[in-house]
């Protein structure tokens, strides 16, 4: 049985359990916006703010940690759950807590589990599975008029009968299930990423390059896993 939990105690991020950035580039650019992770933006007092701020020359500094090689759940999944204060509305903001697999960085990506929140729709919380190549299999929605102004529970339940085989994913906002996929792709060894970056693309809402944003944050309680 694996176990994992953070409630972000004291004032500093728990090198044992986080690195600053995503893997393998802790100040580099995020998903393809002009985002930059730094490690100024990751605020630990007794929980943890990622923020997003104005940067210089149309980029922006926004605060990004990950579990790889400090916490890897493994191919028999598990309940993955966050406790989570998602920003106040503000186009181009896109919030993020995502599964990742170990092997993609190994030249391959056999699936992505995702939670986002965009600030052009910010009463929507999107539950999205994706498979080889990042091909979306399935996704969920839930509304909620709540989601900037409390703390909402976020949980990600990986089913898997047996390591190597396909199982049942199920996503659950608050403790109700929103949807699952009774399929799956095989889960294999993964890690934790949680974010706020800053998008110039569409989705999120089309923030020009150089847009000045007010300073936003996302805020989390807490992280827990349970697996085999």
């Amino acid at each position: 049985m694996k176990f994992f939990s953070d409630g972000f105690p004291g004032t500093t991020l728990n090198a044992t359990k986080w690195s600053y950035g995503y893997a393998g580039e802790p100040t580099g650019q995020l998903f393809g916006t002009p985002s930059y992770a730094t490690n100024a933006e990751v605020v630990v007092n007794n929980g943890l703010s990622l923020n997003a701020t104005n940067g210089s020359a149309g980029e922006y500094s926004v605060g990004c940690i990950n579990s790889l090689n400090k916490f890897n759940g493994g191919a028999n999944g598990g309940w993955i759950q966050a406790e989570i204060k998602m920003p106040t509305a503000q186009d181009g903001l896109w919030a993020g807590w995502w599964l990742c697999p170990v092997s993609s960085f190994d030249g391959g990506q056999p699936w992505e589990v995702d939670c986002e929140w965009i600030g052009s729709d910010p009463n929507t919380v999107y539950f999205t599975l994706h498979g080889a190549g990042g091909a979306q299999i399935a996704q969920f929605k839930v509304t909620c008029s709540t989601l900037s102004t409390t703390f909402h529970d976020y949980t990600f339940n990986w089913i898997v009968p047996k390591a190597g085989h396909p199982g049942t994913l199920q996503f659950l906002f608050d403790g109700v299930l929103a949807g699952q996929v009774t399929n799956a792709p095989v889960c294999t060894e993964w890690f934790m990423v949680l974010d706020l970056c800053v998008s110039t693309g569409q989705w999120p809402g089309n923030t020009s390059n150089g847009a000045m944003i007010p300073t936003s944050t996302m805020h989390v309680n807490y992280v827990t896993v349970e697996g085999n």
